[in-house]
């Protein structure tokens, strides 16, 4: 191989290098696990009525029990802080606000045709946004998050929920085609998170500003801040 050819095969190397970093460290702050939810009991509280009222199933409420060890199940002295795992917790959806609209830019809702997207409006999953050659929108989360969709990009929402106990935001997108910039709003230990799903990987953080852009069955990553 002349040298010429090293160059460009060094060049390719430490690009590549480049973007598998920038992807990992989006799928190692994805995996990082919160802490516990903490719950300060009120008069009347015990471990069936919190079940029934803050997490996914009824049932949990023995395992509340259990992870507490709450000895008398139907009665915890006020006062008395208990741990909830954060992926116990109830879930109810959030709307997304459409902030800004520009040139071409189509709304799609399941069930419904096809309809130009308004500034101003709400969305709830599942729905999706489809920009043309001089559109785009920006949408804002319930936790404050933004994502800003470019021309000429499809992307779908998949969730929008938050925890009724605490502030737990849980966001799920998918790319299809084109690029997107993001603004998510730190999740601390909440337990919340933001994904963005594509055709080749998923690109998920816990508070950041980066890009994510699809072609075909290639995926970009750029990490602005955070």
């Amino acid at each position: 191989m002349n040298d010429q050819g090293m160059q460009i095969r060094s060049l390719t190397s430490r690009r590549l290098r480049s973007g598998l970093l920038g992807l990992s460290l989006l799928t190692t702050a994805y995996s990082v696990q919160a802490a516990d939810f903490l719950y300060t009991v009120q008069s009347g509280d015990h471990p069936w009525n919190l079940a029934e009222r803050y997490l996914k199933n009824t049932a949990l409420g023995e395992a509340l029990r259990r992870f507490n060890k709450i000895p008398d199940d139907r009665r915890i002295l006020p006062g008395t802080q208990l741990r909830i795992p954060t992926e116990w917790l109830k879930l109810e959806s959030t709307q997304v606000t459409v902030l800004a609209v520009e040139g071409e830019t189509t709304l799609t809702v399941s069930g419904t045709p096809p309809r130009s997207a308004v500034a101003g409006e709400r969305l709830l999953a599942p729905s999706g946004i489809l920009t043309g050659p001089d559109g785009s929108a920006t949408l804002q989360f319930a936790d404050g998050s933004r994502v800003l969709v470019r021309r000429d990009s499809e992307l779908q929402l998949k969730t929008s929920q938050k925890s009724l106990l605490g502030s737990a935001n849980i966001v799920a997108l998918s790319l299809l085609r084109g690029n997107v910039e993001n603004q998510v709003t730190p999740m601390g230990n909440s337990g919340g998170r933001f994904e963005i799903r594509t055709p080749a990987a998923i690109a998920a953080v816990r508070g950041t500003d980066y890009r994510v852009s699809v072609e075909g069955v290639t995926m970009r990553t750029e990490v602005v801040t955070g």
